[in-house]
Parts: structure tokens; C-alpha cells; sequence
């Protein structure tokens, strides 16, 4: 900006913070306004000319407040906020000023901040209202209170500096910030309820300005705040028996006709317990339950005995809590304690019972004041919408209470339509929340399954944690293929024999130069021992919780991630009216149950809508499909047009060869790790030829693929679409997409139509209806035979064309196979099965022959006898590596010029990386795998170094710049 501007513009800007008042209107007694700056002047004495406010003011301290209210609302249309300096009973006058009258000293304020003896209190940076000294405004005058006339009057006098105001800027009469007495009293009931639903300040004052036009102060929002929450408290403190938090929540939840709750409580009895000695161990303690299975009725009482104590506490542990929290609460002996609550409503419980295939378990934080972890049990329907079929307070996130909430909580409040759909169940990595539930699938959830969140495995793990900060650009992008590669296996494959290939390419390439050698751009040895570390020891062990194959069959609806509790985590905090850290237990109770209610009625009103509603725009697919929810009408008919980028073979008569016809050919930047679609041609994809078979049930057909789409998302594929040719149907896809199901099932007053429903449910078909036309002829198609049987799930697994790995491994009759591994089963604490998985680093090369290649056979025994007897030379592993392609490529009899020029590269490469190292004076150890014994989260591993240390410290040669092998 030009200075001369610059300077224009302070000039313009310093002018009119220089103003005179104008205008202050006051409403006198014959309806008409009165400018008080007539009356307003230096001379402040009792002569010439003065202003007699009207006679309902008088001098009592109510009339006063009422009189000083309304000079300030006056003041503020005035364009300026006028303050009150109090009353001077000697002078009998009231004081005002403006705003900005007084200062604040800013060098007084740091010198007390820097006197502070406590260095750890964080010194805040205070925004003051109050100007600097030298720069106040010095607009003032006073009201008399005149005793003989008993009236209030504003004196007049010389004309002159009083109006006049300085080093601030004037204010439009909505800009001025009012408090809550400016208010009329209606609209303050408004504000006080909506603050009793949890609306923060901020929508208040917004509330509060569109109905009056006046802007609060913060001091004032916060004082509405403050009474609505007396007033709920004062709500429940009428009544004695009404006074601890644990009796409001649970005299709200019984007070509440739809919701249904079930509570655990101590309510010692017995004199087996001693306030603050350690109760003696000569039985377990009874507790006590609460229970409303049914809405509106009455909560029936149970004693818990050691019997079902011991199904939920094997350990014992909850009674140490409950001897531990008495303690510390010094709690009395006939004193109950709630220990955990979880509840309900009416409209959860039957969401849950339509849409309750895949379910997510998440515990969050930051919900009360008590500190209570909030225990959520969501889903999501078929428009969608997350919703939470249960909510629980618990006392710990300890094995008793998720063993609570598993077994005797979601049993009894949740009906039985929804736990018998049940499927899957999606956690997070703590194994106290799935270990419980994995013993309570036999005898509660027979048909469900566990899964592991792969987000919070790979991306909330060890392995996050490594620091990458010191590595370059391309090490961090190969960190980065690393865990796509990795998130793959999670998403993408779809066999056992395509996940040892992915796995065995990726740690046979982490243990190349490529990764491995920080002056070519790799990750470096510390990395890389990161990773490896977090495969063999996070991972691999718990690979049948989150590979993708062991969960192809199962109605997951392709999910693999806890994002519903995620969403409904987000949605419960961050909402208007949602739940803080700061609420008390009954009153987040309450935010809850409201916040979930005004969600149905939206989420109610949209379902009813879309009923008989039809898309303004659609093609001509979507005709036969309109009785559908709009999310599977845009997924089949994705499906039915990606039907064309498909060829198809018949072999046979009931059977079909569907294989993609066409993929995306990179071009040569593919191989830059600059380029954007770098991962996808470092991470292995294959080809796949789908079988899609016509089954019989009834005397009717049906077609049934086996990528297992209509299994996990109960609608069809593009492969059937394939052979169907022909537009989609909403008989095609399960009864649970349509609108019907999303609107009347389990409905009051639609007991019949919901019976209906569910028999449609339980004669679910595994595919489509196909009428046979003869319009495919057997043995015929649009490629040729060995198109499709090439990479048939009975065939060896075949990358992808175009891929780094296609040349090397697609193209030879064999592929990587991963070595049988050692499996112990060790009982867990919580009863489960775990699995020690041995991983080894070694991969074999199985062949088959060929008749157009003529290659020998290497079997996996005498790749095995090599690699035994290298790791007995006593050589590294790096050039143990060296020496194992030396050998393999002379068994299988490759090229021999190819095979020189392998070697050759290799050992140049060896070559310059023991160069760099002696120029460090040391050796680096290029062993791969854990180094060390403690996780290595968050270290910076380094390479272990042997050099030869010389006895004279003098004698060793100036210090050279190091290369950096570690990253």
C-alpha cells in the first residue's frame, strides 16, 4: 500500500473518532422525545435551565435502577453504550459516563504478570475494553435527585466539552451491546428456554437480536445460561430424596414414558462391609439392578448373586472398584452407589430392529462433568442416516462393565428381531470392549461376527507414530505407498492366495536397497524396522479380525471402518445443542434423549417424503426402481451401466465368465513417485474372472456370483447385470431397500405389514430372479477361452497388467506363495483364542509347467535347502539376498545374461553402500525385523554400528560428515 494513502487513510479514520453527541432521546410525559444534550454542559450547578425527568421515578433504589435503564437505552440510540458510576448518596445524584471513560495502565498489568512467583501459572493475553491512559473519552453528566420537588432532574448550563467524545468511533444503535434488563420480559422467558435446551450462548443472543434487534452482552448471555441452570436445579432440589446426580438421572429416566433403562447400584445391606476398613472376602457383594425393558412401565427390581457375579466378574475386579470408590467418597454403609446406566427409547429400539445388519462399539470421553466414559451402540439405516440404538454410563472402561453392557444391557432393552440380524460388529483395538464380546457371541449373537476397525489399526497405531519428519520427500511417499499397500489387505483383496502375494511382495521389496538405502531416497533402516515391527507384531497376529477375505460373505455392506460411531461421536458434540465436558450427568442424559428426538422426527419426516417421492431427473433405469430408498437406486444403476465394461464367456450351461474388459493403461509418469498415481502402480491389483452360476430354489432361477456382492450389500453386481441384460428391478435387490421397510416396519398400528416384511426378509434369495432366454450360446463369448480362464479363482493369482510387479511376477507360470506359518492357540484372560503367528521373511517360487516355456521345476523344499544353508555361511542377511536370486534364477533356468546383469547390479549396489559406510567408519547391520525389544513407538532407531575402536582416541582421523542410514 502507498504510504501517502497510508496515511490519508489514519488521518480519515483519527477525524472521526473525534464527534460530538448529538442526539439522546428520552421519552417524556407527553409522548414526545427530548434531547438530553440540550441539557447537558460543563456547569454542573443547580442554575439556569434544567430537565425534570417524569414523576414515576422516585428515589428508591428500584426507581433508580428503572431510571438509569432507561437513560441507557436512550444513550444507545445515541450511538454510544453509556455506564452507570453508582449512586452518591451524599450528592443524592446518579453518575454516567461513557463507555471508554476510564482507562486501564497496561505497564502495571505486566509488571503484576512478571512478578508472579509461580512460573507455571500461563500468563493469558487480556484484550481490555478500557482504553490507555491519556485516551479516554471524556463524556459525562449527572442526574439530582431534588427533594423538594421529589422528582429527578438534569441540570443544564454552558454548552460544551461534556459532548464531545474522542478516541472512539460512534456506534449505530444495533451495534450497541445491551444487557438482559434492556429486554422485555417475554422474550427473556424465550431465551431462558432455550437455554434450558442446551442452545449455547451464541444462538441465544442471535435468537434474542432477530426478535428485538439488540445485541446482548457476553456477561449477560452467560447470566441466562446461569439461571436456566438454577432453575433445573432447583427442579430436582425440591424434593430431598432428589439431590445427588445419580438420583436426578434416574428420576428423569423413570419420569420419561419412552425410554427404557437398565441400572446397576451397591446397596450395601449386609455387615459385610466396613466404611473404611477393607470388607472382608468371606462372599461376594449383591448388587442391585434396576430394570424397564417395557416404556411407561414399572422399573422391576433384581439382586444380582454370586451366580451371575461370577458370569459377569470372574476376577473379582468389580468388587475392588466398588470397595475403592466407598473409600474415597467415604460413602456410608447404607448408602447406594450407581455404578452404571444404560438406556433407550422407543424409536431407537425400532431402527435398530430394521437396520441392525453391521453394528459399531465405540466408548468416547468429554461428555460430564463426572468424568463417566459414554458407551455408544450405533448403525446406520438405509437412507444412510447413523443413528445410536444405546447409550451406557459407565463407572470404568473395564472387562466387568463392557461384560455388563454385552450380556445383560443390549439383551434386555433391544428386541430380539434386531439381535437375531445382527452380523457384524466393528470395535476399535481395545481389547477389553471385543474380548468380552467375542465370549458372549454363543450365547447372545450366534450370528454375528467381530472385526476390527482398520482405521484405528493402521491409522491410530504404532505405526503413526514413527517419525518421518527428518526423511525426504520420496522416503515419505514410500511411507505413504506403505500404508495403502497395507490398507489394501483391508479393503481390496479377496483371497487367501492374493493376500500372501500382496504380503510377501511388500516385505520382500522392504528389504531391498530401493527402501532400505537413504542415499537413493529410501526410507532407511530405523523405518523400515518400524514397520516390520508393527507387521509382525500389531498385525499379522490378528489378521482373520481385519482382512477383507475373511469377511467377503458377511452383510458388512462393505464397511470396514467404525465411522458410525464416529459420525455419532461428532454429531453428539459438536452440535448446537449437544452435549460439553462442563454438563452433569442427568442434564447430558437429557441433551441426549432431546438431541435424539428431534433427529427421529427429522429423520421420520424424511422417510415419509421420500415415499412418494420421485426423482425430478432420472434416466430411463430408474423407471421399475422408484419403490426404492434413493441410495440403492444409484448404486444399481451404477452397477447396470458399469455392466458394459465387462466381456462375458459361456462354459457351460448353468454358468457364466464375467471379466473386466478394459483397464486403465498408465502412462509412463506412473513410475515418478512425483505422480499422483504412484501408489497405484507400486500396489499390487489383480485380475479376476467372476462366476456367475444360475441356481435353482423352487422350481425358480437364480443368479449368484462369487465376488459376493449381493451377500455383503443384498444387491446385485455388475457381473450379474452382465448376464441378465436388461434394467434394473426393485425385485432384484433384499426388502430391506424399499421405502416400505424404512417407513412401516415394527410401526405402531402396522402389526401386519411388519410380519409381512420380515417373512420377505427370511426368504431372501442369494441373487436375482433370471429368466432363461438362451440369449448366451455355450461355449461361445466376447473374448477367447483363455481371456477368462487364466485368472479364474482356481488359477494361479495374476497382478495386474501395467503394474511394477506385473513383469516380474504375472508373466512366469508361478507367484509367490507364502510359507506355512506356526500357529499356537493361547487362551486369553477373557477366555477368547489368540494367535501367535511366526511370521518369516522367506518366500518360495511355485511353478507349473508350461508347453510354452520350457522352465524346470523349483520346488519349495529346495528353496528352503538354500536358504538354509546361507544362513549358515554366517554372511548378513543383505547379502544372503544377493546370493538367493543368484541361485534361484540358476534353478529355474532364466537367462543367463539376464541373470549375470541381476547379480552384476546387485552387487555394485552392495558395493556403494559399503563405500558410504566406510566413510563413517563403521558397518551397518542390515537385518531387518523388531531390533529391539520394547515397542518401538515413537523412537528414532538407529542402525547398530561396530567399529573398530582404536585404543588412542587421538589417533582416529578428523570427523567426516556422516551420512545419515538411519532415515
Amino acid at each position: 500500500m502507498d504510504c501517502s494513502l497510508k496515511q490519508l487513510l489514519d488521518n480519515n479514520i483519527a477525524s472521526k473518532k473525534e464527534w460530538m453527541t448529538e442526539c439522546i432521546p428520552f421519552p417524556s410525559k407527553e409522548g414526545q422525545e427530548v434531547n438530553l444534550c440540550d441539557y447537558i454542559g460543563l456547569d454542573c450547578k443547580r442554575i439556569g435551565e434544567c430537565f425534570m425527568f417524569p414523576e414515576g421515578y422516585d428515589s428508591t433504589s428500584n426507581c433508580r435502577n428503572s431510571l438509569a435503564k432507561a437513560i441507557k437505552i436512550a444513550a444507545a440510540n445515541g450511538k454510544f453504550p453509556l455506564v452507570e458510576r453508582g449512586w452518591d448518596a451524599k450528592k443524592r445524584r446518579l453518575r454516567f459516563e461513557c463507555f471508554r471513560s476510564r482507562s486501564h495502565d497496561a505497564d502495571r498489568y505486566k509488571k503484576k504478570q512478571n512478578s508472579l512467583s509461580n512460573v507455571a501459572i500461563k500468563h493469558r493475553n487480556v484484550s481490555f475494553i478500557r482504553p490507555q491512559k491519556g485516551k479516554e473519552c471524556p463524556f459525562r453528566f449527572s442526574i439530582f435527585w431534588m427533594t423538594e420537588h421529589k422528582r429527578w432532574c438534569l441540570f443544564g448550563g454552558v454548552k460544551g466539552s461534556c459532548r464531545f467524545h474522542c478516541h472512539h468511533l460512534p456506534m449505530d444503535p444495533c451495534e450497541v451491546k445491551k444487557s438482559i434488563s434492556y429486554i422485555d420480559g417475554g422474550e427473556v422467558k424465550i431465551a431462558l428456554d432455550a437455554a434450558k435446551s442446551n442452545a449455547p450462548p451464541s444462538v441465544i443472543g442471535r435468537l434474542l437480536n432477530i426478535r428485538t434487534g439488540d445485541i446482548l452482552s457476553g456477561s449477560s448471555l452467560k447470566n441466562i445460561r446461569m439461571q436456566a441452570e438454577k432453575g433445573e436445579r432447583n427442579k430436582f432440589g425440591a424434593n430431598d430424596n432428589f439431590t445427588t446426580q445419580a438420583d436426578q438421572l434416574l428420576a428423569y429416566l423413570e419420569s420419561t414414558p419412552d425410554v427404557s433403562f437398565c441400572a446397576i447400584y451397591d446397596e450395601p445391606d449386609s455387615p459385610l462391609f466396613t466404611v473404611y476398613k477393607q470388607r472382608a472376602k468371606t462372599g461376594r457383594r449383591h448388587l442391585h439392578t434396576s430394570t424397564r425393558s417395557i416404556s411407561g412401565g414399572i422399573a422391576q427390581q433384581e439382586v444380582l448373586n454370586e451366580k451371575v457375579l461370577d458370569a459377569i466378574d470372574p476376577r473379582g475386579e468389580l468388587d475392588d472398584y466398588i470397595d475403592r470408590t466407598r473409600r474415597a467418597f467415604k460413602l456410608k454403609g447404607n448408602e447406594k452407589m450407581l455404578l452404571g446406566v444404560a438406556w433407550t427409547d422407543n424409536e431407537s429400539r425400532r431402527i435398530f430392529a430394521r437396520y441392525s445388519e453391521i453394528m459399531v462399539a465405540d466408548v468416547t470421553e468429554g461428555t460430564n462433568n463426572a468424568k463417566r466414559p459414554l458407551f455408544l451402540f450405533s448403525g446406520k439405516t438405509s437412507n444412510q442416516n447413523t443413528f445410536t440404538a444405546l447409550w451406557a454410563f459407565l463407572p470404568q472402561q473395564s472387562r466387568w462393565a463392557f461384560r455388563w453392557v454385552w450380556t445383560r444391557c443390549i439383551p434386555q432393552l433391544l428386541p430380539e428381531q434386531g439381535l437375531n440380524r445382527m452380523r457384524l460388529l466393528i470395535t476399535d483395538g481395545d481389547p477389553r470392549e471385543y474380548g468380552t464380546f467375542l465370549d458372549a457371541i454363543p450365547t447372545w449373537y450366534s450370528l454375528c461376527r467381530h472385526k476390527l476397525c482398520h482405521w484405528h489399526l493402521l491409522y491410530r497405531g504404532s505405526l503413526m507414530k514413527a517419525q518421518t519428519g527428518n526423511c525426504g520427500t520420496k522416503a515419505k511417499i514410500l511411507f505413504h505407498v506403505v500404508l495403502k499397500w497395507i490398507e489394501s489387505w483391508m479393503t481390496k483383496i479377496e483371497t487367501q492366495e492374493e493376500y500372501n502375494l500382496s504380503t510377501g511382495l511388500l516385505i520382500d521389496w522392504l528389504k531391498s536397497p530401493e527402501a532400505l538405502d537413504t542415499n537413493l531416497g529410501g526410507m532407511g533402516c530405523a523405518l523400515v524396522s518400524q514397520i516390520n515391527a508393527f507387521l509382525t507384531s500389531s498385525l499379522f497376529p490378528h489378521e482373520q479380525r481385519w482382512a477383507r477375505y475373511h469377511f467377503l460373505n458377511v452383510r458388512a455392506f462393505n464397511t470396514s471402518a467404525s465411522s458410525y460411531g464416529e459420525a455419532e461421536n461428532s454429531a453428539l458434540k459438536r452440535r448446537g445443542d449437544g452435549v460439553k465436558p462442563n454438563f452433569s450427568v442427568p442434564k447430558a442424559t437429557r441433551a441426549i434423549n432431546e438431541g435424539t428426538q428431534l433427529r427421529t422426527v427429522k429423520r421420520q419426516q424424511k422417510a415419509v417424503h421420500n415415499l412418494n417421492a420421485t426423482k425430478k431427473t432420472k434416466a430411463a433405469n430408474y423407471t421399475n426402481i422408484s419403490d426404492l430408498v434413493d441410495c440403492i437406486q444409484e448404486t444399481i444403476s451404477h452397477e447396470f451401466n458399469a455392466a458394459k465394461k465387462y466381456d462375458l464367456f459361456c462354459p457351460g450351461p448353468k454358468e457364466f465368465w464375467v471379466k473386466r474388459a478394459w483397464y486403465q493403461i498408465p502412462s509412463e509418469t506412473y513410475q515418478d513417485f512425483n505422480d499422483s498415481n504412484f501408489c497405484q502402480f507400486m500396489i499390487p491389483q489383480f485380475e479376476r474372472t467372476r462366476i456367475v452360476k444360475i441356481t435353482e430354489i423352487e422350481g425358480e432361477l437364480y443368479l449368484e456370483c462369487s465376488c459376493s456382492k449381493f451377500q455383503r450389500q443384498a444387491s446385485p453386481c455388475a457381473h450379474i447385470y452382465k448376464v441378465l441384460n436388461r434394467p434394473p428391478q426393485s425385485t432384484d435387490v433384499s426388502v430391506r431397500w424399499t421405502k416400505i421397510w424404512d417407513v412401516y416396519l415394527h410401526r405402531p398400528g402396522y402389526h401386519d405389514l411388519s410380519d409381512q416384511l420380515e417373512e420377505l426378509y427370511k426368504k431372501e434369495r442369494p441373487g436375482p430372479h433370471f429368466e432363461n432366454t438362451n440369449q448366451w450360446e455355450v461355449g461361445k463369448g466376447e473374448r477367447e477361452y483363455n481371456y477368462f480362464k487364466r485368472s479364474l479363482p482356481s488359477e494361479p493369482t495374476i497382478i495386474q497388467k501395467y503394474s511394477r510387479w506385473a513383469d516380474s511376477f504375472s508373466r512366469q507360470p508361478g507367484c509367490y506363495v507364502h510359507k506355512s506359518t506356526e500357529q499356537e492357540t493361547v487362551p486369553a484372560a477373557s477366555g477368547m483364542v489368540q494367535e501367535l503367528t511366526s511370521l518369516s521373511q522367506g518366500y518360495a517360487i511355485e511353478t507349473q509347467l508350461d508347453s510354452e516355456m520350457d522352465v524346470g521345476d523349483v520346488t519349495v523344499m529346495q528353496v528352503e535347502e538354500i536358504d538354509s544353508n546361507l544362513s549358515k555361511s554366517g554372511k548378513s542377511p543383505y547379502t544372503n539376498n544377493l546370493h538367493f536370486y543368484e541361485e534361484i534364477s540358476k534353478l529355474a533356468k532364466f537367462n543367463s545374461k539376464a541373470a549375470d546383469i541381476m547379480t552384476k547390479g546387485m552387487q555394485e549396489t552392495l558395493e556403494l553402500l559399503q563405500k558410504h559406510v566406510a566413510e563413517g567408519s563403521g558397518m551397518v547391520d542390515y537385518s531387518i525385523g523388531p531390533a529391539i525389544g520394547k515397542e518401538p513407538v515413537g523412537q528414532r532407531l538407529r542402525p547398530s554400528y561396530s567399529p573398530s575402536k582404536s585404543k588412542n582416541l587421538r589417533d582416529r582421523p578428523k570427523k567426516k560428515q556422516r551420512q545419515n542410514f538411519g532415515g
